[in-house]
């Protein structure tokens, strides 16, 4: 017969497993530090010449339109101040304008106005100092260098030369504000983005002086941590296999579970490997796999981040493999009331 004294495997397992689940519940209880801002898009734009700026047309995705948006603007390098801020920009997403040149300096679109107006003046005075030219020219030839009409011809020729100069310095001082202007504006500032959509498309038009730069984010706000949960097995389940069915099901609410982050162990030992693979953020999954264990309690945990660094609370699910003890006494006897049997287990396993 089978030795009292003898505690069954079973009775010790479900003793670890329940060891094994406290363990597990103070995992789940831990602390979670929560990310705000995670980047969908990121670029940096190259400034020109101002008439020669030509709008770029980017693409872009997101896993969800439900959070809040913005455009992070970068003017210039903020790690080096050599690199130039651009004058200002256009820029439109989904065929809405979020941003232009007022957003940036309010001087710097009135600069720009002045050099426009400055480059017409002095189109105008050269056009007046190569007619003046051609009168000098001509008067000095039909009437002599020394005559008064020759003379007048010359005074024209250098007021007009002079207004040209006028024009010029004008010009000069302009391109010095406008410089002053761009440096001054801020470096980083953001504007709030309403018309985000899961597929965008955003246009920049960048205007500046060659080797400027501005960086265009769009960036969102993601204050909720993925949730994982085991699907299978379940919670304190007993297997009579050592083959295991394990599920675990992954969700997060805007910026997708980051499969850089995805760690799975069985008791100490990864076995990522083993599960569905993760190849891209996502927003809902369930991954699978088949798992080989020994005999005896065991725990599967996983854990991950969003895209945005929130930690997810680690989910834990403990399970013992055991086998049911098997009896065997003997061969079947039979007795006469109140005779004593004998009865053999040495056939019984455990």
């Amino acid at each position: 017969m089978r030795d009292q004294s003898a505690a069954p495997r079973t009775s010790v397992s479900r003793q670890v497993l329940a060891s094994l689940l406290s363990a597990a519940l103070i995992v789940q209880s831990a602390g979670v530090a929560f990310a705000a801002p995670f980047t969908v898009f990121s670029k940096t734009y190259n400034g020109a010449q101002r008439e020669d700026a030509s709008a770029i047309t980017s693409d872009f995705g997101v896993l969800s339109a439900s959070t809040t948006w913005a455009l992070a603007v970068t003017n210039g390098d903020l790690s080096n101040p050599a690199v130039p801020k651009v004058e200002g920009a256009k820029v439109v997403l989904n065929g809405k304008r979020v941003l232009g040149e007022r957003d940036f300096h309010p001087d710097v679109a009135r600069d720009k106005r002045d050099l426009k107006e400055d480059a017409r003046k002095i189109a105008r005075d050269q056009k007046a100092v190569a007619d003046a030219q051609a009168d000098a020219t001509a008067a000095a030839s039909k009437y002599g260098a020394d005559s008064d009409r020759a003379r007048d011809a010359r005074s024209r020729l250098e007021r007009a030369r002079a207004a040209l100069r006028r024009s010029q310095s004008d010009q000069t001082k302009d391109e010095a504000d406008l410089a002053r202007d761009t440096a001054e504006q801020s470096g980083s500032f953001s504007v709030p983005l309403t018309n985000v959509r899961l597929a965008d498309v955003l246009k920049a038009r960048v205007e500046g002086r060659r080797g400027s730069q501005m960086t265009l984010g769009v960036v969102g706000q993601d204050n909720q941590p993925p949730v994982l949960t085991w699907l299978t097995p379940a919670a304190s389940q007993v297997l009579q296999t050592g083959s295991v069915s394990a599920q675990l099901k992954l969700t997060d609410d805007v910026s997708g579970v980051d499969p850089a982050t995805l760690t799975i162990t069985l008791d100490t030992a990864s076995v990522l490997g083993s599960f569905t693979a993760l190849s891209a953020p996502t927003l809902n999954a369930t991954l699978a796999a088949t798992l080989n264990v020994g005999l005896g309690a065991h725990v599967l945990t996983a854990n991950a981040k969003d895209k945005a660094g929130n930690a997810a609370t680690a989910a834990s699910v403990a399970f013992v493999y055991d086998v049911p003890p098997t009896s065997n006494a003997g061969s079947a006897q039979t007795a006469t009331v109140g005779t004593a049997v004998t009865l053999n287990g040495g056939g019984s396993t455990d």
